[in-house]
């Protein structure tokens, strides 16, 4: 019986540590000016932390495949953080805003990188 208990706490504590996604990395290629295809939006990533959407100030933390946005700006209001899917290659970044973000559409946006 604990040989039987021991077996499903390692096969548990295996599928836990699969589990898990990366720690926030910052490897300074998301840094720069984005303009979407449609022209509509542009933001600037100043660092691995904060984005200029216009004069709003947004926080930002990502992982290999999730990016979590909150807004920051000058408005004073609480906002929660969204999480969303995204993609960076090459020059072209992609983020799954259709859950909902503060100051975005709720669309999938494709943005190329300016600089």
């Amino acid at each position: 019986m604990i040989t039987l208990i021991k077996n499903i706490a390692v096969i548990f504590l295996f599928m836990l540590i699969i589990s898990c996604e990366k720690e926030d990395f910052s490897d300074n290629t998301i840094i720069g000016t984005w303009v979407s295809t449609n022209k509509s939006d542009t933001l600037k990533f100043l660092d691995n932390q904060t984005f200029k959407k216009s004069y709003h100030t947004f926080l930002y933390s990502r992982n290999i495949r999730k990016i979590t946005v909150q807004y920051g700006g000058p408005n004073y209001i609480l906002v929660s953080p969204s999480t969303h899917q995204y993609s960076l290659t090459n020059n072209k970044l992609k983020i799954d805003f259709t859950n909902g973000c503060y100051g975005f559409n709720s669309e999938i946006i494709t943005f190329i990188r300016l600089n």
